[in-house]
Order: structure tokens, then sequence, then C-alpha cells
């Protein structure tokens, strides 16, 4: 492995945050979200940090079923700050899949929604899109040219 990825995995054991790792590491700030994305998928970078996991839980004596326990037991005593409780519970539902923490939008059971738009309505929106495409493409491009967007150069 690179010295460059080893470094990226070092800092992303810390925090678990990708971009800021990436700049931790040395890599532009310019692209470092993207940068850790790819990095993040290679099997080997996916080893080392799972290795480096298991050192840093050796180090610290604990498992997986240690931490449980002590979200467990800070969630449900009664004489523990009720926000850390909340907090260990909320753990404790994600933890036992009974809090998803994303939204999902379906129509019933589980269908998609349904829309009734006319043609007319669904080209006006169709159209709107393309035109936002469009007009971010020329922007992006127009930024990467050194052009301001009004025909000059910035």
């Amino acid at each position: 492995m690179r010295p460059s990825r080893r470094a990226f995995v070092r800092q992303y054991v810390i925090d678990r945050n990708g971009a800021a790792a990436a700049r931790r590491a040395g890599y532009a700030e310019r692209g470092a979200r993207q940068r850790a994305h790819t990095i993040l998928a290679d099997p080997e970078v996916q080893a080392q940090i799972a290795e480096l996991d298991a050192e840093i839980a050796a180090r610290a004596k604990v498992d997986a079923d240690q931490v449980v326990a002590e979200i467990h037991r800070i969630g449900f005593d009664e004489d523990a700050d009720v926000r850390a409780r909340v907090r260990c519970l909320e753990m404790l539902a994600k933890i036992t899949g009974r809090l998803v923490d994303r939204q999902e939008h379906s129509g019933p059971n589980g269908a998609p929604i349904p829309m009734k738009l006319s043609r007319e309505e669904r080209t006006a929106r169709i159209e709107a899109i393309l035109g936002n495409a469009i007009a971010r493409r020329a922007a992006s491009t127009a930024a990467t040219n050194g052009h301001n967007g009004n025909g000059s150069h910035a």
C-alpha cells in the first residue's frame, strides 16, 4: 500500500470522516470527498481499516458486546442525565435495527408514489430539469475555462 494511503487509513480511524482524513493525510482540499470515496472503495484499504480497528479495540480491551452493554446500562439508568439516556436509547435502536437513519418515500404498500400530471406538465418539468442541467454545465465549463459567466475572463 502506498504511504499516502497508509496515512489516510491512520487518519480515517480517528473520526471516520473520509474527507477530513484525506485532507489530514495530505491530499488536496479540492476533491477530498471524492478522493476519500475512491480510497475507501479499495479492498486493501478496507482490510487495513479493519485491522487497525481490531488493534484499537484490543488496546482498549473492549469488544462490541461490552459497548452495547454500557449503552444499555446508561439508557435504562433512571438516575442518568436525560439527554445521555435518550442518546443511548437512540444508539440501541439503531444497533438493533429498530431505528433506520433514512427516510423512505413511497406510495401505498411500498409502491411508487402515484403522480398524475398532464402531458404538458410532464414536458414542462422535463424541460426545467434539462435547462437547469445545461445551465450548471455551462457555469462549470465557464469556471474551468476562467470565465466569470458574462463573457469576460476572471
